[in-house]
């Protein structure tokens, strides 16, 4: 016997009455045939209870498939006449799980949940994996392609994240306090200066010092760095062997009591920081 095309249905035989109009009608009920209302989609194990299965049940047989359904990954599994007939998967078709009300696509290799979007749906992922369990407010989902591969619920980044160029999302608030002015630590043996830590820092002199190298520096970014003289003023500020400057020479701040200068810190490779001075800005 013959299986017709898209569905493996045995056909008639040839020569058996109603040859032309049943094998024509098998053709034509498969051609339609693409989205699959199911008691449960990526069940592995088939359904043994007293009152399951009954006639006419339909399942998607998932990966790993157990008992009855061994060999028949993937394909829809349906209970008629006692025992379970199983149709092939074709690249496309939809599925409903109406154990919970999930849409799912056959993507040629695997069945997967088939989200409902702008311009028409989109599944998430090739994978079958998707974790969208209690999503909190404002989180959003993101891909992590390492193993096993999935979308993932991720929190929008901190300050902190925005500052370190975590792998994150963000968005204006979260950018908007990364930016807010840092204060950082006066030591008279020298200033640290961790790229991630700030944005925009500012920091008062109460004695001579150095500006340290930079630690965590991401080039192609910038750092500024807000200098105050204390009340008493005069001191001065050195720098770390890893910043270059105008006509290689280090800037001599301004020593006024209260007086302001204003570095700006390019970061050109994770030991190289060029430096721009705008003195005696207060």
């Amino acid at each position: 016997m013959t299986t017709s095309n898209r569905l493996a249905i045995t056909e008639f035989a040839t020569g058996s009455d109603g040859v032309p109009v049943g094998n024509e009608a098998i053709a034509k009920l498969e051609a339609g045939a693409g989205r699959w209302s199911c008691n449960q989609v990526n069940l592995n194990t088939p359904p043994s209870s007293t009152d399951e299965p009954v006639e006419g049940d339909l399942y998607i047989v998932g990966t790993s498939a157990t008992g009855a359904w061994v060999g028949q990954e993937r394909k829809k599994a349906v209970f008629y006449n006692d025992e379970w007939l199983f149709v092939p998967p074709i690249e496309g078709d939809l599925a409903y799980d109406q154990s919970t009300n999930d849409d799912y696509q056959y993507n040629g290799t695997n069945w997967v949940l088939w989200v409902t979007g702008g311009g028409g749906a989109h599944a998430l992922d090739d994978h079958t994996d998707v974790d969208a369990a209690s999503p909190t407010d404002g989180q959003v989902m993101r891909y992590d392609s390492t193993s096993p591969a999935a979308w993932v619920n991720e929190s929008v980044a901190t300050a902190s994240e925005t500052r370190s160029a975590a792998d994150k999302v963000l968005n204006a608030a979260a950018m908007e306090s990364a930016s807010a002015l840092v204060t950082l630590t006066f030591e008279t043996d020298g200033i640290a200066v961790d790229w991630d830590a700030f944005i925009t820092a500012e920091v008062e002199l109460s004695d001579d010092t150095t500006l340290e190298n930079p630690t965590n520096g991401q080039p192609g970014t910038w750092r500024t760095v807000i200098i105050t003289q204390d009340g008493t003023g005069s001191w001065t500020l050195a720098f770390g062997t890893q910043y270059e400057f105008a006509a290689q020479t280090a800037p001599t701040l301004t020593t006024a009591a209260g007086s302001v200068d204003v570095l700006a810190i390019l970061c050109v490779t994770t030991s190289l920081f060029y430096v721009f001075v705008a003195q005696d800005m207060g």
